[in-house]
């Protein structure tokens, strides 16, 4: 069986709990409607939608559901057939909800216990709008209470049962979405011990682009370096030199895995240089 075929989402049974589904409704479509919208950089935002049958469950229990995404399906009509097609794309979810987050930060000084959302209790994607990108383009355009289809959670995630011994996750561009949960729980634990241990190495093409660059600063401030590394590099020509190095270096501490997320090409350059670090492939986690 090819790796791809054994991590295919339509294998891996939807977590419990993960939604909670009031009526008993099918998650194979879901009807849900955009609530909120915000601009967090440039051509990027973070758009919540809410559900009457489902909600998520305002904190993660299991690390296991980090990391899963949900299918977006829209029907577009074609300028060239006069028919309707299905447009469908991937986008991870996060529990915590950013302002929140920020308000932590601002609040360093009070005791935070657990892990934090808002009362909205909807799906939050973070999104990157592309010019010409039909999905990108539709989900900018939503106005509040219209709808969407959305079929999940899905896919393996980041492929942990718990969080112990150490990691790397290296993402680019938007791919940071996936680890944020990650990060939030350095933060929120950053007086207590625990046996979790990130470096988190993220690249962006333009200043422009980076997003919670203040959120994940201040957890590194905030914690022991030997628990939380955070590596940011901006720039399109001096990228993979810098990158590579990174790689070469953090490959060879051997982590319990690395998670690789971003373009398909920037994950598989990732990949082969954790390779040749001499890290396994089967400790790669492509998300």
């Amino acid at each position: 069986m090819k790796i791809v075929d054994y991590l295919s989402i339509n294998t891996i049974s939807y977590p419990e709990n993960f939604l909670i589904n009031k009526n008993n409704s099918d998650q194979n479509n879901m009807i849900w409607r955009m609530a909120k919208k915000r601009k967090i950089s440039h051509r990027t935002y973070i758009i919540t939608f809410k559900s009457k049958e489902f909600e998520l469950n305002p904190v993660w229990e299991k690390a296991e559901w980090l990391g899963k995404h949900f299918k977006a399906s829209i029907m577009v009509k074609s300028s060239l057939t006069n028919k309707y097609t299905t447009i469908s794309r991937y986008y991870s979810c996060i529990f915590v909800d950013l302002d929140s987050w920020k308000q932590e930060v601002s609040d360093e000084g009070s005791e935070i216990t657990e892990l934090t959302r808002n009362d909205v209790k909807g799906l939050s994607f973070i999104i990157k709008v592309y010019k010409g990108g039909i999905m990108t383009e539709y989900l900018k355009s939503l106005a509040k209470n219209e709808k969407i289809a959305l079929k999940g959670p899905l896919g393996p995630g980041l492929s942990v049962d718990n969080l112990s011994g150490e990691f790397i996750a290296v993402a680019g561009g938007t791919g940071l979405v996936p680890f944020l949960d990650l990060v939030h729980y350095i933060w929120v634990n950053r007086n207590n011990p625990h046996e979790f241990k990130l470096t988190l190495i993220v690249s962006f093409r333009r200043k422009k682009d980076v997003f919670a660059y203040d959120l994940i600063s201040a957890t590194e401030r905030a914690v022991n370096s030997n628990i939380f590394k955070f590596v940011l590099i901006v720039s399109s020509k001096k990228q993979k030199p810098c990158l590579r190095e990174l790689l070469i270096e953090n490959g060879k501490q051997k982590p319990k895995k690395a998670w690789v997320c971003g373009p398909s090409g920037f994950n598989s350059f990732v990949a082969e240089v954790l390779m040749q670090s001499g890290l396994e492939r089967q400790n790669i986690i492509i998300m």
